[in-house]
């Protein structure tokens, strides 16, 4: 060999090349915090389900109403907030039109239906009303002064809110949306397949809300990916609740519907779940339980907020 030259990686065996990674599932977990009321058992089972899930990143969909309760203690509000707003997580709003929290918006209260109830008679938690009101009762520039105040008084708790929205029993109408987008929110969060509602076993409400869902989202399946929605204000990123609420959708349904998310994989696909913070005790074990069981499976799973899901979904899927 002549002096000065190398024989480095002359005897190596060549380079095994790379395989290209396999598509994974992008999941979002995501709760909602509808304003009702702050339950010790409720906040104790939420506490359990994130230490049985510490790699999750979470999205919190939260309605201030428990704020503007006739009762409220806002530092004891604050504190059952935070103490379940983990590093990671990202914090949205939750639209609920809540008579306390219209008020506080210098909104009039306007009448009208439930959306679950069957006589249309609205719900009441500690003394307030309009969890299940049908939010169109309210104009495009009603619903932006809620929306409104719905930041300021999340934020004035030191919470930092993220341009994610979620209105209350998915009613994405044509309105709420573009109420939403006019005030700064680029992420939505509400379509959903109204079949996972429709299939609650002897819950009668959410059929009846589900019969109204197809309405709203005519269009929308359990596979539907991330997708943009023109609205008078602009554009917003829908990434729907693909796979529904925990409340009333079985582990073993969330578990079928990761499972075939991940066979059908050709790019990235994108699934969320929820669970209701007011009834964890009752449903945040089973969605341990699936959760779990994905894991067990080695199911190829990336688990990130639904911002960041946005984020990624417009890159994979070629959205602008």
């Amino acid at each position: 060999m002549a002096a000065g030259c190398s024989d480095s990686g002359g005897d190596k065996a060549p380079a095994k090349k790379s395989e290209p990674a396999k598509p994974s599932v992008v999941m979002s977990v995501s709760i909602d915090w509808e304003g009702a009321f702050l339950d010790e058992e409720a906040l104790a089972a939420l506490t359990r389900f994130r230490t049985d899930n510490p790699d999750l990143h979470v999205t919190h969909f939260i309605c201030p109403a428990y704020y503007t309760k006739p009762q409220a203690v806002a530092a004891d509000v604050t504190a059952a907030l935070r103490a379940q707003i983990h590093p990671g997580d990202e914090v949205g709003v939750h639209l609920h039109a809540w008579n306390s929290l219209v008020q506080a918006a210098g909104v009039p209260v306007r009448p009208g239906s439930s959306f679950l109830t069957a006589d249309g008679r609205l719900m009441e938690f500690d003394g307030d009303a309009g969890f299940d009101l049908d939010p169109t009762v309210y104009t495009v520039s009603e619903l932006r002064s809620i929306l409104s105040t719905s930041r300021r008084l999340l934020e004035s708790a030191g919470l930092k809110v993220a341009p994610i929205f979620r209105v209350g029993g998915w009613l994405g109408t044509r309105s709420v949306l573009e109420a939403a987008r006019a005030e700064g929110f680029t992420v939505d969060a509400s379509a959903i397949d109204p079949t996972w509602l429709g299939d609650a076993a002897g819950e009668e409400e959410f059929q009846q809300l589900a019969v109204r869902l197809k309405d709203v989202w005519p269009k929308v399946d359990r596979t539907t990916q991330p997708y943009l929605i023109e609205t008078a204000a602009g554009q917003l990123l829908e990434v729907p609740d693909s796979a529904g609420m925990a409340d009333q959708v079985a582990s073993d349904e969330v578990e079928d519907h990761v499972q075939r998310a991940a066979r059908q994989a050709r790019q990235p696909v994108f699934v969320h779940v929820g669970l209701v913070a007011e009834t964890a005790d009752e449903h945040a074990d089973d969605l341990t339980n699936a959760l779990g069981n994905l894991r067990r499976q080695k199911i190829p799973m990336q688990q990130v907020t639904v911002g960041r899901a946005a984020e990624l979904a417009r890159a994979a899927l070629g959205l602008k």
